[in-house]
């Protein structure tokens, strides 16, 4: 009716909610799709090269990198338009615990936030991404499920100074066969920020190819706000860590 009317409304009940989850064999990733209207038919695009929409009846298996395309239909109308971006790496999905948990402020979807697959894109309006830190350091152990050669460690986060979040210090990257004792692989303190205004930033580390089963990850926060900053000068800072990626 309010179509016919040529009137604008509010379309915020047709919404469409991706959830990202991990598979029981921690193998890939879990898109599940949620909606509120339960009369309109949900669609996806099974391949970006290919245009056929497929319906959606249960949660999509995600092992590629790639863009995920999901709609929402009555009676043939699109009412509701999504798009999901995945980037996959040896860590996507996989078992990971934090030695500290991020702070209740900003808990993301717990530990798996950082290997689900999900860079984020937009900063800090879409702070769900992040795991933050409250003067504490990120340190995260990734269980790869077999032993695996590995050659280079990426961590994106986010740097908002005027928001009293501060790039990482350094961050550090080791390697282990039995998940007890750990190799260090390499450092870096080089932030490399995106060109966009909006703070992302991220820190690779690159070494020399090698097995093992167990990654741990160090990003330790910036510490105390040096005096003469625009804001927060004296607190601590905050860590904002995204996404973590093993290649």
């Amino acid at each position: 009716r309010y179509d016919l009317w040529k009137v604008n409304y509010s379309k915020a009940y047709f919404d469409l909610k991706a959830i990202v989850l991990p598979t029981d064999n921690h193998q890939g990733l879990k898109l599940s799709i949620e909606s509120r209207f339960k009369q309109g038919d949900i669609f996806y695009q099974e391949n970006k090269a290919l245009p056929k929409m497929v319906k959606y009846t249960e949660p999509l298996l995600i092992k590629n990198t790639g863009e995920k395309k999901i709609i929402q239909s009555l009676q043939g109308k699109v009412v509701c338009v999504i798009t999901q971006n995945f980037f996959i790496n040896k860590a996507t999905g996989k078992k990971i615990t934090l030695t500290t948990e991020a702070s209740k402020n900003y808990p993301g979807d717990g530990a798996f936030t950082l290997v689900n697959g999900v860079q984020n894109e937009k900063g800090f309006a879409r702070t769900k991404e992040f795991l933050g830190f409250d003067g504490t350091d990120c340190e995260a152990i990734i269980d790869l499920g077999s032993s695996q050669s590995i050659s280079s460690l990426t961590v994106h986060s986010l740097t908002r100074q005027t928001s009293w979040i501060w790039q990482p210090r350094s961050a550090e990257v080791f390697g282990s066969v039995d998940g007890k004792i750990f190799t260090l692989l390499g450092i870096t303190n080089d932030f490399i920020q995106s060109k966009s205004p909006t703070g992302n930033g991220l820190m690779s580390i690159s070494f020399n190819p090698s097995s093992f089963r167990f990654v741990k990850v160090l990003v330790k926060n910036w510490g105390i706000i040096p005096e003469g900053s625009s804001a927060g000068a004296g607190n601590k800072a905050w860590l904002f860590v995204d996404e973590i990626e093993v290649n």
